[in-house]
């Protein structure tokens, strides 16, 4: 019995990103990070083309990177001759490049899948 697909992906995968930066300093919550990597395998796992698993890994790592870099915004603050809104574009441009990583893990994790078998699915994403 094939499990019922995830609806909007996407943004589950953004969403998933942004909530995994938590299990980081200064919150801690280790739990969430677990759970949305868990959902990044399964949005990777569902996705019908490489194209798909590329662009969810990417998002997860966009939500990831934005969230958790957002200290580099805080040095902008400390600037004098420095917008300190030029720390949130910072943040951002490098989340950008940043979220390849993911991207690239989940694509080779998606390239490499069988059809129902999800051990090593699950180790070349880990390896990756």
């Amino acid at each position: 019995m094939q499990p019922y697909p995830l609806p909007r992906p996407r943004l589950i995968a953004l969403v998933a990103g942004a909530v995994s930066a938590t299990a980081f300093a200064p919150l801690d919550w280790w739990l969430a990070g677990l759970v949305c990597f868990a959902i990044l395998l399964r949005l990777t796992h569902e996705a019908r083309s490489l194209k798909q698993a590329l662009l969810r890994g990417w998002l997860f790592g966009l939500g990831h990177f934005t969230i958790g870099n957002n200290w580099i915004q805080h040095a902008f603050d400390f600037q004098d001759k420095m917008p300190p809104a030029l720390g949130y574009l910072a943040v951002v441009l490098l989340s950008l490049y940043l979220a390849v990583y993911p991207a690239l893990a989940m694509g080779l994790a998606w390239r490499f899948k069988r059809s129902r078998a999800d051990l090593p699915f699950v180790l070349i994403a880990a390896a990756a």
